[in-house]
């Protein structure tokens, strides 16, 4: 891609540019964001000190550079999301100088930034560039900051110490270049746990010379020492770049680079493209959709509209009318689609998928749900797209929070658009939910998925980006981990053996987190991947707050034996996550045995809630089904399979609408699982 780096002249930001250069994108223009008179101005988004001297830094990369003066800018927000303001903060500022950008280098995609550590940042940034439709590349992001110094160090990126603002630095430290630096970082850090890389404020840096430098170098000829905060313990002091020169690498000196300076006025000239209001889709059917609220969670599935409608649309005008009667379900229950947290979708063709997409994303913006899509053997005529959605009735700011990478970086798969990496539910005072999106096999820094790799191999990088995005969510070490579901997804046909592959995905994620195994072949996943592993987890505080319980029950339906298991994870007060599994040794067996079976087990799910006393969840917020089709006789269909559900006496007669059936092939001898959520009134 063509990139327009965010350059303060400071390590990072030319450690990402060196970064994209490396991953095969092309670093055509670079910007600024600078304090007239090389002020120091204190900001959690941007690094001035230094930047009198960026304009060296742009002359030595021999790139142009497109630089803007805030002045009259106050700070951005205290909270972390933005939505978009249009008064003159340091984010609106961002978004002219890259509008500007835009306007004479039109050929750009994409933005990079030094981000490491700070979520404040890199979200800002992320929303400039939703904006004005680039993709935001963070290489260094959530990078072990001791690896990530070395790293620099060994990649020949000289930098200096220009400011320092911490416990153990002082006037000695400045004007120290980072290898001379490293020991005692590496000490504060042990001492105080500063970070290597400065992410906490601690320092500063100014780069002089890197292998994107080709033709010329920086050297300070005359800095002064500026007294920011005086402090016997951690005072704050910085360098200000007074005079340098750029000196001749290869004998040659490179014509001046192009410097377009952005009058600050400019900003009031350009328009806001945040993206409007959802399409409406006029002329499209309405499609009526159950809504079901247990407590505070509630759930709507498009899968009953589905089996009913027999009419054939494109997939967008049927997503389209899917989204439009859920955000008009959710508005007659007075919730929003802000409160949505989770979303299943199966598709009847992974070929569907980018236009599917295309219209999804237009239904969320700042902390969207995380989402799973894979596509399944179609149960549900015409239709094309089913959706499942999972809520919960109070997401303020202490109640919802999401995890939403959009930038692209060598972490995890960025999720650029419509969903996010994790989203965190605060239950009650001790106990949180924790919905993941689907994780296949995707490389983070070019989100390529290699197919040539084995199904192991790609478990293998799937549960590093589940790790790895559970690690991103810094829950208190206080807090027990233990998973409540995870799902893992194969492609039918690759003849994986599900079981056996569980285990290394269990062994991966942690055994001793426990969980509700679930292991079925599909049809299809994104990008061709042959795997998909999707996980629900519950933190809290306390070794007993969250309990496993277990039953088992062994009986014969029309001559068959049937083997059940089932299986809680539970507070023991406002939710459950339950599994029941259903095998049998019967190669084949009639349709018939297998709903008798399916009744005797619901029967036995009832008795075992019962069983737990009044004070334990026990309302039936969703149901989901997976089949076994092919070893009934005649093949058995979703419809009969949420018909044995309904038409069972165990459960509330108006269950049924919310129950989605899935086709599904299983290892082994199991035929039929169960996944269902349960809540308190």
């Amino acid at each position: 891609m063509k990139v327009c780096c965010l350059v303060s002249g400071g390590k990072d930001s030319t450690y990402n540019a060196m970064k994209c250069k490396a991953y095969g994108h092309n670093v055509v223009v670079l910007a600024n964001l600078y304090e007239r008179g090389g002020k120091e101005k204190d900001s959690w988004m941007y690094q001035t000190v230094g930047t009198e001297a960026v304009g060296a830094v742009a002359q030595c990369f021999g790139l142009p550079l497109v630089r803007m003066a805030m002045e009259g800018v106050r700070g951005g927000e205290d909270g972390m999301e933005y939505v978009g303001r249009r008064e003159v903060n340091e984010v609106e500022v961002l978004y002219a100088l890259l509008y500007r950008v835009k306007e004479a280098f039109p050929e750009v995609e994409a933005v990079g930034t030094g981000a490491i550590l700070s979520n404040y940042q890199r979200l800002r940034v992320e929303h400039v560039c939703s904006r004005l439709g680039l993709i935001s590349l963070a290489y260094l992001w959530e990078r072990d900051q001791t690896e990530l110094l070395s790293e620099m160090i060994s990649h020949s990126l000289h930098a200096i110490t220009i400011k320092i603002a911490a416990l153990g630095l002082n006037k000695n430290h400045l004007g120290k270049d980072l290898a001379t630096l490293q020991p005692h970082l590496l000490k504060l850090n042990q001492l105080y746990q500063t970070h290597v890389c400065g992410e906490g404020g601690e320092f500063e840096t100014f780069t002089l010379d890197c292998p994107l430098f080709e033709h010329q170098r920086i050297e300070l000829d005359e800095v002064e020492v500026v007294e920011h905060d005086r402090s016997d313990i951690a005072p704050v002091l910085y360098l200000k770049l007074k005079k340098f020169h750029l000196v001749s690498k290869k004998g040659l000196t490179p014509e001046a680079v192009r410097v377009i300076e952005v009058d600050p006025s400019y900003r009031m000239q350009i328009p806001d493209t945040l993206v409007g209001a959802p399409r409406q889709d006029a002329g499209l059917p309405e499609a009526v959709l159950p809504f079901r609220r247990c407590g505070r969670a509630f759930y709507i599935s498009s899968a009953p509209w589905n089996a009913q409608n027999g009419l054939s649309m494109s997939i967008e005008s049927e997503t389209a009318c899917l989204f439009n009667a859920i955000r008009e379900t959710l508005r007659r229950h007075q919730v929003s689609m802000s409160e949505v947290f989770y979303i299943n979708v199966y598709l009847r063709d992974m070929a569907d998928f980018a236009k599917m997409n295309a219209i999804y994303k237009q239904y969320f913006s700042s902390g969207p749900p995380s989402r799973a899509c894979v596509a399944i053997d179609w149960p549900y005529g015409a239709s094309g797209v089913i959706v499942e959605c999972y809520g919960w009735g109070d997401t303020g700011k202490d109640v919802k929070r999401t995890l939403h990478v959009q930038s692209i970086s060598e972490w995890a798969p960025a999720c650029i658009g419509p969903y996010s990496q994790a989203n965190v539910i605060t239950i009650n005072s001790s106990t949180k939910l924790i919905s993941f999106a689907g994780q296949i096999a995707m490389n983070p820094p070019d989100l390529s998925l290699d197919t040539s790799k084995s199904v192991r191999e790609q478990i293998g990088m799937s549960t590093t980006h589940q790790r790895r995005i559970e690690e991103a969510l810094r829950i208190s070490p206080s807090f027990l981990w233990k998973y409540a579901f995870v799902n893992l997804y194969g492609k039918n046909g690759e003849g994986m053996d599900l079981e056996e592959e569980m285990e290394v995905v269990t062994k991966n994620l942690g055994k001793r987190r426990g969980g509700l195994l679930n292991a079925v072949g599909i049809k299809a996943f994104p990008k061709g991947g042959n795997m998909e592993v999707q996980c629900w987890a519950v933190v809290a505080e306390g070794e007993d707050t969250v309990q496993e319980r277990r039953r088992e029950l062994n009986y014969v339906v029309e001559d068959v034996p049937f083997s059940l298991r089932l299986h809680f994870i539970t507070d023991n007060e406002d939710f459950a996550a339950c599994q029941l599994t259903l095998s049998s040794p019967s190669p084949v067996l009639q349709g018939s045995a297998l709903q008798g079976a399916i009744s005797k087990s619901l029967e036995f799910f009832l008795q075992a809630l019962s069983q737990q006393g009044p004070e334990r969840p026990s309302q039936i917020l969703s149901l989901r089904a997976f089949y076994q089709q092919a070893r009934t006789d005649p093949p058995t269909t979703s419809q009969q399979i949420i018909q044995a559900i309904q038409n069972s006496k165990a459960l509330p007669e108006d269950v049924g609408p919310f129950t989605t059936a899935i086709p599904a092939n299983f290892s082994g001898k199991t035929l039929f699982a169960l996944q269902s959520w349960l809540f308190d009134h």
